[in-house]
């Protein structure tokens, strides 16, 4: 074989190899902006109890912790889907924004209330896009009781949607406390029931326990036992 026909061979091998290659990244490619376009579907509001939010939202941690609602928006490319690891209850003061588009296929105005994480948590800040600009509620121990946006015990941020509209939603969420970013999309009535019931749940749980206290504290007032003395503590 000559030398010419091998430097030949070479070349072609080589542009093979480099078009393999650049196919190889298109396709990647498409299916990134495949993906990113299923993470931001819009979730349809419907008629259902109580729908997950937190799952059909993408996800961005502001390290600084000093941007608001407009910068966030424009950072389009750093968000990313929320994975199973994002959702555990953890502790991590950072600031963490979610982002979903809501969407009322009904001809009639939906309102919902957004719970997020658990009672205990430090902030948590809802912001909607309008045609004024971002709207923005907060909720959590930061803020006074009587500025609170719904009377309960949890975290709840109401939201109105009119009829056939797609609303873009930013939610704030950052706590010294444990952090937990679930958040859930209620009908009203149906998590005052929720949040009734837990209140329940706790309060026969602080009954049981003042009611084993008094129980020990009398035992060991009657036989000076400390064991009984531990008990109710």
């Amino acid at each position: 074989m000559t030398v010419p026909l091998q430097i030949e061979r070479a070349k072609v091998y080589k542009a093979m190899v480099f078009w393999r290659s650049m196919g190889s990244s298109i396709i990647a490619l498409l299916l990134a902006v495949g993906v990113v376009h299923a993470a931001i579907a819009p979730l349809e509001v419907g008629s259902e109890p109580s729908q997950e939010f937190t799952r059909h939202a993408e996800i961005f941690v502001d390290a600084s912790g000093t941007l608001d609602a407009p910068a966030v928006a424009a950072l389009t490319h750093e968000f990313r889907p929320v994975v199973e690891a994002d959702l555990n209850r953890r502790y991590d003061d950072r600031v963490f924004w979610l982002r979903a588009t809501l969407h009322n296929a009904n001809v009639d105005k939906v309102e919902r209330w957004l719970s997020v994480g658990h009672p205990r948590m430090e902030s948590a800040t809802l912001f909607q896009r309008t045609a004024r600009g971002w709207h923005g509620v907060a909720t959590g121990l930061k803020v006074p009781l009587n500025d609170k946006p719904v009377d309960a015990a949890g975290l709840a941020i109401p939201l109105t949607l009119e009829g056939g509209e797609s609303s873009e939603i930013l939610l704030r969420v950052q706590s010294r406390t444990a952090l937990d970013l679930n958040a859930i999309l209620w009908q009203p009535t149906v998590f005052l029931r929720s949040d009734d019931a837990r209140q329940l749940m706790i309060g026969a749980g602080v009954g049981g326990s003042l009611i084993v206290a008094f129980i020990s504290l009398s035992v060991f007032a009657r036989l000076r036992q400390r064991t009984y003395l531990y008990f109710s503590l």
